[in-house]
């Protein structure tokens, strides 16, 4: 059974002879592997079961003497291990004389064509960072968006459609590719809740959203979500939206073994290894005894694809980054 052929059956809420799983691994900790298992031959055990795929579009306008970068909407960030916004570019809740970018430029998509073509075994996402709440803070600051969508719902309702319009170009063009899901990035949980909270959430984001999604399976292809935190209270949406894909299941903010036996039958849960707990602070032991959780659990009925919720990061000691690996290797 290839990996494709895992995640399409684990997709269809079967079980799989092994529970399909996908570990990104950051640079330092790669070095460290490699003088751990003195060779870099070990990344071979390791079946990346799928492929997140990106278009070129980054929204970057132009980079800045002190490193910085503006992007096309008149923000300004910085890139560390994540992007910290500076400015935002969107001062009033206006959108006269804003220039839109085009999106629908060839020389972003070939990219992911060609990276797809050489992936025949493995299953491929395509996806976009900044989706709809990210790209309205990306402009507005996240202070004022959340104040706009309790004030100013005339400009949120602008804002939000044009923004969706930007997004279904750009998911036509990722559609039109050879991948087996598409999809975006979306954070809308933070470890208490959402962010914005359920009301705002269904008046601006819901039928957005539902768009996008309508869209994608309409193209035959398998909806993807990334969105961090807990979403409890969407869920029920979600499903109802044709979601398929749900990435990622972090168990700090909420139970991933309950929220797995209640929509397990509806979505496909990506993650559940947690990144801020075991592998970062816990023993090699611990790690164990998590993902085999995990694994017996969460793969029950098929539905899931094991996986830490981020990258190995740097400072990951190296006897728990071994444990991981082994754990989901030798399945």
């Amino acid at each position: 059974m290839t990996p494709r052929e895992r995640v399409l059956r684990t997709l269809a809420h079967e079980q799989t002879d092994i529970v399909p799983y996908t570990i990104e691994i950051t640079q330092p900790v790669d070095e460290a592997l490699v003088a751990h298992y003195g060779s870099p031959a070990y990344r071979e055990r390791i079946v990346q079961h799928y492929a997140v795929l990106s278009p070129g579009f980054t929204g970057v306008a132009e980079t800045l003497p002190d490193g910085t970068f503006r992007d096309v909407f008149g923000g300004r960030w910085e890139a560390k291990n994540i992007l910290h916004q500076l400015e935002y570019g969107l001062k009033e809740p206006s959108l006269e004389a804003l220039l839109w970018p085009d999106v629908s430029k060839e020389e972003y998509y070939q990219p992911l064509r060609e990276a797809a073509a050489k992936m025949p075994g493995r299953f491929t996402i395509a996806a976009f960072a900044f989706g709809l709440f990210e790209r309205s803070w990306g402009m507005r600051g996240m202070n004022n968006i959340l104040m706009d969508m309790a004030c100013e719902p005339a400009f949120c309702d602008q804002l939000y459609d044009r923004i969706t319009e930007m997004n279904l170009v750009m998911l036509e063009k990722m559609c039109d590719t050879a991948v087996d899901a598409v999809g975006f990035t979306d954070d809308l949980g933070s470890q208490k809740g959402l962010i914005m909270g359920p009301i705002y959430w269904r008046r601006y984001l819901k039928p957005r959203m539902s768009t996008l999604i309508g869209y994608i399976k309409s193209r035959g292809k398998f909806a993807y979500l990334h969105t961090c935190g807990d979403n409890t209270d969407i869920m029920d949406d979600l499903v109802d939206m044709g979601l398929d894909i749900f990435n990622p299941l972090q168990p700090e903010p909420w139970d991933i073994f309950t929220i797995k036996r209640r929509y397990g039958k509806y979505l496909t849960f990506d993650g559940g290894i947690s990144s801020q707990s075991a592998l970062q602070f816990g023993t090699a032991d611990e790690v164990r005894n998590e993902v085999q959780r995990c694994l017996r659990e969460l793969g029950k009925g098929g539905g899931y694809i094991a996986g830490p919720n981020k990258p190995l990061l740097p400072g990951t000691p190296i006897e728990n980054a071994v444990a991981l690996i082994e754990t989901l290797t030798n399945q």
